[in-house]
């Protein structure tokens, strides 16, 4: 601030090395501006008078650059001034039209670009204060709404632009002066963007940081257009604050005296911050003495009680060495005393030991007598629970019987029933035979045929009728008699109801012979004979004939676990193949749309290959696709293999248990929603059959894991079939 002018007799410098140093300003270092009261004056370098002194020379890079920081200081100053003074008297808001406003922002700029550092670019330099005011923003947080709007803004393409629009919305927030300070404070991040003597990074920033406080007695309101922005030319108008040349030489001392004011004024500022500064340590000094007394002092007492404590601690040694030395004298006097009363001791333990051997020898008399007992009172226990046994056994055969004679009279009732029905058949047989005669006379010799089988069907029926009240009248007889003679073994009534179901099936078969029973759905899948596999369905055929399915299902000793399930694999599909065609004729796209099994179970159809996305499709064109991929997989050598000494893949087991899953469906769907056909058709014994032994297999307990989860099998648990497939014994 004191240097406004140079002293006159420095030497002067040429033109073109003022120019060649001044040629990245915008603004000319040839002229030193000052300040003459409220104007500017502006004068050559080379009309100033110089001092012989040799340093610094105006072709110095810090001479020059000292020199345009003053000259922007200079007019920053009188453009905040003019501006406040006009604003005052104008009484109203300022808009972007204003010359003195438009005047300030055109100096800000020209200050914040003072020693900016270029950032080369692929289209050359580039030299922009937008990077600078970005920073204001992790240093004041307000500041990040308008560096939003100033991003946000359309039409703006140029940092330049961006930069101006920054600095017209800090002066409508009326923080222009707050940001600017926080910025010039962090010097260490400004050093990215400007040179060392910029004029950011100098005393200068600061005053012009100071001088913009003044500017928030101002309301602006600015209407912005990205194309203006980006377009202005941001040139100083000096007409602004110029007078005459003359008067300004006339008023060079009044300016010089004007500055050695402004010197005198900050010299007894600073004089008064270092005054206030010397009080305050002042202050720190004697409040520091006061607890340094205060500490030594308290040293004191401290010394003066560990004397004290010290004193006290002799008093105490010489009170304790005088108490140990009486204890040991009562010690010594007590230690008698015990020796005295341990040898009273020793010899009353003598006699007490002779009175414990002497009463050991009687408990273990009575031990032995407490050992005879309990031999005796387990013996009793265990007749008794051998004769309750014994009446439970009595009781629950009884129970056994009374059920066998229920389940025997209810077969009798279902033989009448079905013998009735096969009466009704044969009439009806009889009315169809004279019809045929009627019309296919040709066809006589072969309906003629079929009215003797169902006549031989009819006699064999009533044969069995007519043992099965026998039986039932031989058993009525022997149940009087229970109580004198023994039950029959347990493997009889098995036998019998063995007996009984396989003639039963063959009953169902015949009445169905030339009809429904040899009708399939597909091609029935038949094992090689010769092969392992057959004998080993040849096992369960005969294992299954005995009537026991819970061990029909379970692995032969020492056969192979994958061979024993692609037999009952094979078996089941054909089983379900037959069942499911013989109602067909009730399973069409009509009545059965939707594959399903009950209203909470709804089947769609993917296989992997051919069809991988899963479709919905109506019960008969599922059940196709069903077992035809069935069969395929069947058919397939690699996964079931039928030759001796071929080996199952690896993922054999897992392609049986889908196999299976799948084929528990169509049990399902035949439960759910064609139960009543399989009535109709007199074949829903059959069809428990089946379907237990189905679920005996995939839920066996040597398995490591189920071959069908518990929960893939729920949708039978509400089919009114199912109770009846779990009570019906086969066994």
């Amino acid at each position: 601030m004191s240097a406004l002018t140079p002293p006159t007799d420095m030497p002067t410098p040429t033109t073109d090395k003022i120019t060649q140093a001044a040629m990245e300003t915008i603004y000319l270092c040839k002229f030193r501006v000052s300040m003459d009261g409220e104007w500017l004056c502006l004068r050559e370098l080379d009309d100033i008078s110089l001092t012989p002194d040799p340093e610094p020379t105006h072709e110095d890079p810090n001479y020059l650059m000292a020199n345009e920081r003053m000259n922007l200081m200079n007019m920053a100053k009188l453009s905040i001034k003019g501006l406040i003074e006009s604003a005052l008297n104008l009484g109203r808001t300022l808009d972007s039209d204003y010359a003195p406003l438009q005047q300030f922002f055109v100096v800000m700029e020209h200050c914040l670009k003072h020693g900016l550092k270029a950032k080369k670019t692929f289209l050359g330099q580039n030299k922009s204060f937008w990077g600078p005011l970005e920073l204001v923003e992790k240093l004041v947080p307000e500041a990040a709404e308008i560096t939003a709007s100033v991003k946000d803004l359309p039409g703006l393409k140029t940092p330049v632009g961006r930069g101006r629009a920054w600095l017209r919305l800090a002066l409508m927030q009326k923080k222009l002066s707050e940001y600017m300070k926080a910025l010039i404070n962090k010097k260490e991040l400004l050093s990215e963007f400007y040179e060392p003597n910029a004029l950011m990074m100098e005393e200068e920033g600061a005053i012009i940081a100071g001088l913009l406080v003044g500017l928030n007695v101002i309301d602006a309101n600015f209407c912005m257009k990205g194309e203006d922005l980006d377009s202005q030319v941001g040139v100083i108008d000096f007409s602004m604050y110029l007078k005459d040349g003359n008067s300004s030489k006339g008023s060079e001392g009044d300016g010089q005296i004007t500055a050695i004011l402004d010197q005198k004024n900050y010299v007894e500022e600073l004089n008064r911050h270092l005054n206030a500064t010397v009080n305050n340590l002042q202050a720190k000094v004697d409040a520091l003495e006061k607890s340094n007394t205060k500490l030594t002092e308290e040293l004191a007492v401290a010394n003066n009680r560990i004397i004290t404590l010290q004193e006290e601690m002799e008093r105490v040694k010489e009170e304790s060495s005088y108490i140990l030395e009486s204890n040991r004298k009562d010690v010594e006097k007590e230690l008698e005393l015990q020796i005295s009363m341990r040898q009273e001791m020793e010899l009353a333990m003598k006699m007490l030991e002779k009175d414990v051997c002497e009463k050991q020898d009687a408990l273990v008399s009575l031990r032995q007598q407490l050992d005879d007992l309990r031999a005796l009172k387990h013996e009793l226990a265990f007749k008794l629970q051998s004769s309750d046994l014994g009446v439970k056994q009595k009781s629950e055969l009884n129970s056994r019987l009374e059920e066998k004679t229920n389940q025997m009279a209810a077969t009798i009732k279902q033989l009448e029933q079905r013998l009735r029905q096969a009466e009704r058949g044969r009439q009806s047989a009889e009315l169809d035979n004279r019809l045929f005669k009627q019309d296919f006379g040709d066809k006589i010799n072969s309906l003629q045929l079929e009215v003797e089988a169902l006549t031989r069907q009819r006699n064999q029926l009533e044969l069995e009728l007519k043992q099965e009240k026998e039986r039932r009248l031989q058993n009525n007889r022997s149940i009087p008699e229970k109580g004198s003679q023994k039950p029959e073994p347990k493997m009889d009534e098995k036998h019998r109801m063995q007996e009984e179901n396989v003639k039963l099936k063959k009953a169902l078969e015949e009445s169905h012979s030339g009809s429904r029973s040899s009708k399939t759905f597909k091609p029935k899948k038949n094992i090689p004979e010769g092969s392992h596999q057959y004998e080993l369905l040849k096992h369960a055929e005969a294992t299954l004939g005995s009537g026991n399915l819970r061990m029909a299902v379970m692995l032969p000793e020492g056969e192979d676990l994958n061979e024993w399930v692609a037999v009952n694999t094979v078996d089941f599909f054909n089983q379900i193949n037959m069942l499911y065609g013989t109602i067909t004729d009730f399973c069409t796209e009509e009545s059965c749309p939707v594959m399903s099994a009950g209203p909470k179970y709804e089947y769609h159809w993917a296989d992997g290959t051919n069809i991988k996305k899963p479709i919905k499709c109506s019960a008969p064109k599922y059940i196709d696709y069903l077992m035809t991929w069935v069969q395929d997989q069947l058919d397939d050598e690699t996964l079931f293999p039928s030759k001796i000494g071929v080996p199952f893949p690896k993922n054999f087991m897992s392609v049986a248990k889908t196999i299976l899953k799948r084929l528990f469906r169509v049990y399902a769907h035949i439960y759910h929603q064609h139960f009543d056909p399989v009535i109709q058709l007199q074949e829903e014994a059959h069809l428990n059959t089946s379907f237990k032994h189905f679920i005996f297999f995939v839920q066996v307990s040597w398995f490591r894991r189920p071959l069908v989860l518990v929960r893939v099998l729920h949708p039978c648990h509400q089919a009114r079939v199912y109770h009846i497939s779990l009570v019906y014994h086969v066994s």
